[in-house]
């Protein structure tokens, strides 16, 4: 939702689903064992829901946005912040190339929630590990294709670079993440 909004700036509220999942029975069972872990000794982590608060500038070289968030979903009831910029390249009318650079803070509570071990792991035996908050840059690709007046689809393919304390977790087994993302709208 808009609350205010010009030509080259606006402030928005949004409601948006937090996909930063950990499934136990997706992790490699040999890499655990190296870190003296079993996958029954840990916990999923959950999706969940983020409400944030967006402010962004349009220019001619780009659009620079910032937003904070907090989790609204009871998962990790914690914050972030995310700073981007990206540019759109209109190839067509309808198809637009959208490359982004920027990096995501998170909060103490955030970072340990998804990276680190949770109070019920340690209870089991796990060692505590607590990344503490962190800073995660990232470099992305989307493209956005208008259907019509009212419907888009769009793609992004993101990659992030996990720094040495989110990398050294027990639960982390590459340095890098490549999630890819589609989506569909409607303007009203």
């Amino acid at each position: 939702m808009h609350l205010y909004q010009d030509q080259a700036f606006n402030i928005s509220a949004i409601l948006s689903a937090n996909l930063d999942v950990l499934e136990v029975d997706d992790l490699n069972r040999a890499k655990l064992a190296k870190h003296n872990l079993s996958r029954e000794q840990l916990e999923d982590r959950q999706m969940s829901a983020d409400a944030s608060l967006e402010c962004m500038w349009k220019g001619q070289y780009g659009v620079l946005s910032t937003q904070v968030l907090t989790d609204i979903g009871n998962a990790s009831d914690a914050a972030a912040a995310k700073l981007n910029y990206q540019y759109f390249w209109r190839l067509t009318p309808q198809l637009s190339i959208i490359p982004n650079i920027g990096a995501t803070w998170l909060s103490d509570d955030r970072a340990n929630y998804y990276y680190g071990t949770l109070d019920a792991e340690v209870a089991k035996g796990v060692t505590q590990y607590h990344p503490e908050s962190v800073v995660i840059p990232h470099v992305s690709l989307g493209a956005s294709y208008n259907i019509n007046a009212n419907w888009r689809s769009s793609a992004v393919v993101t990659h992030k670079i996990l720094p040495s304390k989110v990398s050294n977790s027990p639960l982390i087994d590459q340095a890098h993440q490549t999630p890819l993302f589609f989506g569909l709208s409607r303007s009203f």
